[in-house]
């Protein structure tokens, strides 16, 4: 009687919610930034080593795009599936806290596995790959290809054959050889005026003055914006405007060759601060004008031409047309660096099989069958 009682329940729902009718999924609560966060994207590793092991078994589809995800409350939130392998029990997903990420109130991420019965997302779903990214977020390159995983379809173009498929701090990365002038362009730019902010994480294997990611003019010297290594190690912001106002904001911490480092720089007319593994230096507060920019790059200063290439590996970059906080930035290397110590422990619910999921529109709770 119970299991017609259910079935019939099921069969009343509305269709507000394509989150699983049957399984489960994984929980964990959040980590609490430094202060509130406005729709911070937050990575998911679902190969991490503390993700529970009664995760990947029920899944019964190769199909990552039927993956969903909710907050503590069964409210779903958009995500980008960037990787899925359910033969190797392997995955990468960012997920946008739609609202805010508490810096005091407990959140939760749940994960549920995907089953063969439900529907892909496409990109351009409600909560799918695009929905992930706010709009100030003009390219999102992960580099496992060069593909932009934004709405806005800010490809890369590979110049000189850097080797793709290298192992990366989340997924794959690029590696760049400077003797060969190996980058990744953009013929246009995203941004044409202050605010920047860039982010990437760098493995560097050679102590030179170099550039990790730019934005320039192809028909001038100036202007230009970028992150820049240098040979003394030190990790320097770089940015001019059309009328040769120059600043250069020093990020607090270096880099080391063979290790990894999140770099990075909030860019603006009257402060800009540069970033390693998400501290920030002294800002310089310079009052920049108009920047006309027509280009963007990877791996190199470009401007007329592509020069102080970088040598070693490049991941996760980030342009966007806002000034991201600086808690966020910290968030942000927290999050990458050490996905499950950052998150802490993840639980499965139910613990064992026979459940089923109400969505949380009617949610009643759980029932056994």
């Amino acid at each position: 009687m119970r299991r017609l009682l259910v079935t019939a329940l099921l069969l009343a729902l509305p269709a507000a919610a394509d989150l699983p009718v049957e399984g489960g999924y994984i929980e964990v609560l959040l980590t609490k930034p430094a202060s509130d966060l406005t729709d911070q994207i937050h990575k998911v590793d679902l190969s991490a080593a503390d993700i529970p092991a009664g995760f990947w078994p029920p899944i019964d589809t190769s199909d990552g795009e039927k993956l969903r995800v909710a907050n503590g409350s069964g409210t779903e939130l958009a995500r980008d599936v960037i990787s899925f392998d359910d033969t190797a029990e392997t995955g990468e997903v960012n997920v946008l806290y739609a609202g805010t990420t508490s810096s005091t109130v407990d959140q939760y991420i749940r994960v549920y596995w995907p089953r063969s019965t439900m529907s892909s997302y496409i990109a351009t779903s409600t909560y799918g790959q695009e929905a992930t990214y706010p709009a100030s977020i003009e390219g999102y390159w992960p580099l496992d290809d060069l593909s932009d995983r934004t709405s806005n379809g800010n490809d890369l173009t590979a110049n000189n054959t850097p080797t793709s498929g290298e192992t990366g701090i989340a997924g794959d990365a690029y590696l760049f050889d400077d003797a060969s002038t190996e980058y990744l362009s953009l013929a246009s730019s995203p941004i044409s005026a202050f605010p920047v902010s860039m982010v990437a994480w760098i493995k560097p294997d050679a102590e030179i003055t170099s550039y990790v990611v730019s934005l320039g003019n192809s028909g001038t010297i100036t202007p230009f914006v970028g992150i820049s290594p240098r040979f003394d190690t030190r990790v320097l912001g770089n940015i001019r405007d059309d009328g040769f106002t120059q600043t250069t904001p020093s990020a607090p911490g270096n880099y080391s060759t063979g290790s990894w480092v999140q770099v990075g720089g909030t860019f603006s007319s009257g402060s800009s601060i540069a970033y390693t593994n998400g501290t920030g230096g002294t800002a310089t507060t310079d009052t920049l004008g108009a920047i006309t920019l027509n280009q963007f790059a990877v791996g190199a200063f470009f401007r007329t031409s592509a020069t102080s290439p970088f040598s070693g590996l490049i991941d996760e970059v980030w342009l966007i047309s806002a000034v991201v906080p600086g808690d966020s930035v910290a968030y942000m290397a927290n999050n990458v660096e050490d996905p499950a110590t950052h998150y802490g422990t993840w639980t499965l619910s139910p613990a064992t099989g026979g459940h089923i999921f109400i969505p949380n529109a009617v949610r009643i709770g759980h029932a056994d069958l």
